[in-house]
């Protein structure tokens, strides 16, 4: 039986996508005055150029560095900081349902959190409640370096007294949180929520042509950072197939020697799984 579940806040517990794209507003504001980009849908496909190298940073952060002058570079960082450091939590959300289910998963399992140290998800812990059990990953540029992800997972499944094989990893990120994870022998599951899932409901036809764009984007591919490939079946695409998956990987346990078989045929999966999907 697991003992453990890390999940990285993320894309996972926490929508940033808003807060996102009003980081691309500021983005066009400065972008348009090059004759060159004529619209809004021109910087996405900036962005999904960049998004498709497969790297941890921002696609917004090298759309800066290479598309903008020095001044202009200067000018638009002092305004996303000053976003998120004064106005991130009108923008952030929790992905709907996940705190329902984490409340439910804290009585089998110890729950942690893993979150890029910044100001945005340290403004997100401390709006939501989200104190307890929350570890920050060292990152610069929204850069998290995946040695430090390593030591970190590790020293996560230290302080819960767990193994790697009692332990669940449940992230967004192929690399490095899904990759890593897998390397280290603990069980992933990868969330693909949609933008629905997420609770982004777009307001006008600039935040439309921001969701349909990223919404078709094919995912990242692996890097190559493991000699086997992903299995397909720890994808899942909402919150509900994520209790559905957890119950599987317990399910499909092998069986416990008889020497640790208790005398009870009720084990506590089956009362969680009462609790959690009600007949």
């Amino acid at each position: 039986m697991y003992k453990t579940i890390i999940f990285r806040l993320e894309g996972v517990v926490l929508n940033e996508e808003i807060l996102k794209f009003k980081i691309y507003e500021i983005l066009w504001y400065h972008l348009r005055r090059n004759p060159e980009y004529r619209s809004f849908k021109q910087l996405l496909e900036l962005r999904k150029r960049y998004a498709a190298k497969g790297t941890t940073i921002h696609p917004y952060i090298p759309i800066i560095r290479n598309h903008l002058t020095e001044n202009e570079q200067t000018n638009i960082l002092e305004e996303i900081a000053l976003l998120e450091r004064k106005m991130s939590n009108r923008y952030l959300r929790k992905v709907p349902g996940i705190t329902a289910i984490i409340q439910s998963l804290r009585y089998y399992y110890k729950i942690y959190f893993l979150a890029r140290d910044s100001v945005v998800t340290r403004s997100a812990v401390k709006k939501f409640g989200w104190d307890k059990n929350v570890y920050y990953l060292k990152t610069g540029d929204g850069y998290v370096n995946p040695s430090h992800f390593l030591d970190t997972i590790n020293n996560l499944i230290n302080i819960s007294q767990s193994t790697p094989e009692e332990t669940i990893f449940i992230g967004e990120i192929d690399f490095p949180d899904i990759q890593v994870a897998q390397q280290s022998g603990i069980s992933p599951i990868k969330t693909n929520f949609s933008f629905t899932t997420k609770g982004f409901t777009p307001q006008n036809i600039t935040e439309r042509h921001y969701v349909e764009a990223i919404d078709k984007e094919s995912t990242a591919g692996s890097l190559n950072f493991l000699s086997r490939a992903f299995d397909p079946d720890i994808t899942v695409e909402n919150p509900v197939q994520l209790i559905k998956r957890i119950e599987n990987m317990e399910e499909s346990r092998p069986p416990a020697p008889q020497y640790q078989k208790k005398d009870s045929t009720v084990s506590i999966w089956d009362i969680a799984k009462k609790l959690i999907n009600p007949e």
